[in-house]
């Protein structure tokens, strides 16, 4: 229905930054990450404009703590995000309510092959800021010894 809300889990190396590209291109408002950049003292939710022209809610909805600030601002009943984001399937269905609704879809990968450009993003991503994400030591351990050691379990592992 109207009130609902388009919800993306975000499954690592699974299209997620394509997918966010595609529906911001689209002229969609979407709610991730991006559109928080400068925005996380907020005391209500707005729409910002960012990447020529890109509309997304100043809520991140890909973090825990953002979640729990979505819902505190309203952001399931507010209705103005047309899509969002989000690797916690979970905890963001909780703020919805049985009258504004999350409806989720997901693009899955193959597992195998997924673990492997995981690792292998992970072993090269020098340009990525967010702590945890590029593990130049990976290098050194192999593909094998990354997934033996419990690496890349995103999805039975996910809290």
């Amino acid at each position: 229905t109207k009130l609902d809300t388009a919800i993306y889990w975000h499954i690592p190396k699974a299209s997620g930054s394509s997918m966010k590209n595609y529906y911001g291109c689209m002229g969609l408002v979407t709610a991730s990450q991006v559109g928080l950049d400068g925005h996380e003292q907020d005391t209500s939710l707005q729409i910002v404009e960012r990447f020529q022209g890109q509309k997304f809610v100043n809520v991140d909805t890909t973090k825990l703590e953002g979640i729990a600030r979505a819902k505190k601002l309203g952001f399931a009943q507010s209705q103005w995000a047309d899509i969002a984001f989000t690797p916690f399937p979970k905890n963001l269905a909780d703020i919805f309510t049985p009258r504004h609704k999350g409806r989720f879809f997901a693009l899955f990968r193959h597992p195998v092959d997924r673990a492997v450009s995981l690792f292998s993003h992970r072993s090269k991503a020098s340009w990525e800021k967010k702590e945890g994400v590029y593990m130049p030591e990976l290098q050194e351990i192999g593909l094998e010894n990354y997934l033996k050691e419990e690496h890349g379990n995103f999805l039975v592992d996910n809290g």
